[in-house]
């Protein structure tokens, strides 16, 4: 049997790809179905068949990498198969290799620059490895992208230019035949750190203060690859050469410098630090501190002078406001007050007086137009002892022709006091004790004394006083009796009944039996002796005294008391009154002594009232008659004492009103006593008191009229 002629060998169709070949061939009119086979060189199987159908294309899959593959084809039909056509040779193509290892490290990590290496792939895609190329991104990047840093055959390298402290991403790829490889795994590398980068210049965060300066500050730009722990805040004054002052370390990006000296120029700055240590110091903030009252000034510097000290002291720092005014004050212990001595504008002055031999404490205070200053340190000094002080304490005892001075030890001033010089006049005693007395002075005269201590140092201030000696004691006066009454006798004594010199009187009496009492003491000019007997004689003295003494007694001046009159009477009443008469009766009066009683009865009309005796006797009662129908009398009785040396007559008593009835009104006799007026009957004639009583009446009807008629006219 003969075979059919082989089909035309198969060609390549389409696209190669790592792991297929897409073979086409050609189909003849007599060819029904076609069988592939495929050699693998590498398994040493031979050729196995890969496919059998009618189609003409046909895709091999499964197939490694960049390997050769031979390929035969045969048709057949009713007929019988073909035979096999050429064998052709086609080769996969290579395919992408895998990504090479993460990168590590090799060797030390610098500032600026780090070695990497890294494995080529385990997958090189059937090929070898023609380059890698290595990319770098700054880690926390906000844009996200990676940067070329290496492209080599070599799987390490050098990256450089980095900046120090900085975290780096890092990835590498490679590239064969068959293309580029996945990068590799990330791996986050950082160079050495640095100190922090310098921060801008402090802010001023408020208004500048005496003492205080509020600033505030930003962290840094860069923190040189470490963490910033610590912020510190430098300060100095520009005026003076000096090291930075440290005024904060913390975490904090504002503070207050506290501290500060008032008025003064201060540059401010700030540096940020990490575990690698400090930064640079930022620019300066240059501020000025503001001004305040002036400072502390120190302790005055006090020295003697002639009856002072004299003070001065160094001004003080200004604080930015110029200083005005100083304030000098003194005090001695205990110091419990300070007294000014001196303002003004100076930095010295005089302080006189001061006291002698004692301790001065001063003090000094600065005044600009903010404010005062604290006072200053003390400043003390004893001072020189002096003459004595003024004697405390003068007083004096005085009598008419002397007197004695008393006095208290004066203050020595730091020297002891020797002795004591008394001026009275222009006479000079001195003494050497605190008491002296002065004799055969003048009486009721007026001396100026002044007394001083003395010292080695002088005499001191003069206490001075006014002494007037007593007078001597007053004559007595004239006495004389100026009443004498049965039972006293009233004295009277001076001229004019004044006593210009109050001079104190005293009056002795002796009674007749030689018994001396004391009947007044005073300074009236007059007195009254009581509870005497009548007819009796008196022996009286009289002695004047005043403020010296009790002087002589007078002469005896005798004086006698007169006869006592009778008492007045009682019981006076009036019986049978008739129009003519009436009866009068009286109580009788026991006799006075061996003196008899008479009586004395007067009797007057109301309305003339001019009493006229109708009876002289001593009987206790009368019949008066003769008297005038319808009128009214007063009846008054008297006793009378007969003495041998004369009647003494004694008071009357209160007269009694007595009215008679009318003549044509007969009425039997009336015993009654009637002190008012009393009508009987029928039409009488007005009386005294009637007419008076009319009379009043009119006036008082006048005066309301006249005041009626005043207000009248003023209203």
């Amino acid at each position: 049997m003969r075979l059919a002629a082989a089909p035309t060998p198969t060609a390549l169709s389409g696209a190669r790809t790592p792991s297929s070949l897409t073979l086409q061939w050609q189909s003849r009119p007599q060819d029904d179905e076609f069988t592939l086979q495929m050699e693998d060189l590498e398994s040493r199987h031979g050729f196995l068949p890969v496919y059998n159908g009618k189609d003409t294309l046909y895709v091999c899959q499964g197939l490694r990498r960049n390997t050769s593959y031979k390929f035969r084809i045969k048709s057949q039909n009713d007929d019988g198969p073909s035979k096999w056509s050429e064998e052709v040779t086609y080769t996969t193509h290579p395919g992408r290799p895998g990504p090479p290892s993460r990168p590590q490290l090799k060797g030390k990590m610098h500032l600026h620059s780090f070695r990497l290496r890294w494995d080529p792939p385990m997958d090189r895609g059937g090929s070898v490895i023609n380059g890698y190329t290595l990319e770098i991104m700054k880690y926390k990047d906000s844009s996200g992208v990676f940067e070329v840093a290496y492209q080599g055959p070599n799987p390490m390298c050098t990256i450089e230019r980095l900046e120090p402290g900085t975290a780096y991403h890092v990835r590498v790829n490679c590239e064969g035949p068959g293309g580029l490889s996945d990068y590799s795994e990330s791996a986050l590398l950082a160079t050495e750190p640095v100190c922090p980068g310098q921060c801008q210049a402090p802010r001023l965060h408020g208004k500048p203060k005496p003492h205080s300066i509020p600033i505030k500050w930003s962290y840094p730009d860069s923190d040189g690859g470490s963490p910033v722990t610590e912020m510190e805040v430098g300060v100095k004054r520009l005026e003076v050469d000096e090291e930075i002052v440290t005024a904060y370390k913390g975490r904090e990006t504002e503070c207050t410098v506290l501290d500060l000296i008032p008025a003064q120029s201060y540059a401010f700055m700030v540096r940020a630090s990490n575990k690698v240590g400090p930064g640079a110091w930022s620019p300066p903030l240059e501020v000025t501190s503001g001004s305040c009252a002036p400072s502390r000034p120190a302790a005055p510097v006090v020295t003697h002078l002639p009856g002072g000290v004299a003070c001065s002291w160094t001004p003080p720092a200004s604080n930015g406001s110029q200083i005005t005014l100083y304030v000098l004050q003194m005090s001695t212990p205990p110091c419990d007050t300070y007294n000014s001595v001196y303002t003004g504008p100076s930095t010295h002055c005089e302080v006189k007086p001061v006291p002698p031999a004692t301790l001065c404490v001063f003090r000094v205070q600065a005044t600009n137009s903010i404010g005062c200053s604290d006072w200053s340190e003390l400043g003390t000094i004893v001072t020189n002892p002096g003459a004595p002080g003024a004697v405390p304490g003068l007083r004096y005892t005085t009598t008419p022709t002397s007197m004695t001075l008393h006095w208290g030890a004066p203050s020595s001033n730091g020297d002891p006091v020797t002795h004591y010089t008394v001026d009275a006049g222009d006479v000079t005693t001195t003494v050497t004790s605190t008491t002296c007395t002065l004799d055969n002075l003048t009486p009721n005269t007026t001396y100026k004394i002044r007394v001083r201590g003395v010292n080695s140092v002088g005499p001191g201030a003069a206490s001075t006083t006014r002494v007037v000696t007593l007078p001597l004691p007053p004559a007595p006066p004239q006495l004389s009796c100026a009443t004498a009454g049965h039972n006293y006798l009233k004295l009277r004594w001076g001229t004019n009944n004044t006593n210009p010199n109050n001079y104190n009187f005293t009056i002795m009496m002796a009674s007749p039996t030689g018994k001396r009492s004391n009947v007044y003491e005073g300074t009236g000019m007059s007195c009254k002796v009581s509870r005497l007997q009548e007819q009796t004689s008196y022996n009286f003295t009289i002695s004047a005294a005043n403020k010296t003494g009790k002087g002589p007694e007078s002469e005896v001046y005798t004086f006698t008391t007169v006869i006592a009159p009778p008492p007045s009477v009682k019981g006076l009443k009036t019986t049978n009154v008739t129009s003519k008469s009436c009866h009068v009766e009286w109580a009788s009066l026991r006799p006075q002594g061996n003196d008899s009683i008479d009586y004395t009865v007067q009797c007057a009309r109301l309305r003339e009232q001019t009493f006229k005796q109708v009876y002289h006797g001593s009987e206790t009662n009368f019949d008066i008659k003769e008297l005038d129908a319808g009128a009214e009398y007063l009846i008054k009785v008297c006793a009378v004492r007969q003495n041998p040396k004369g009647p003494v007559e004694g008071p009357y008593c209160p007269p009694i009103n007595v009215s008679t009835p009318p003549i044509h009104h007969e009425s039997p006799p009336q015993h009654f006593v009637r002190p008012h007026p009393h009508h009987v009957g029928g039409r009488r004639p007005l009386t005294d008191q009637q007419w008076a009583g009319i009379i009043l009446s009119g006036f008082i009807v006048l005066a309301v009229l006249f005041a009626m008629l005043i207000a009248h006219i003023i209203y």
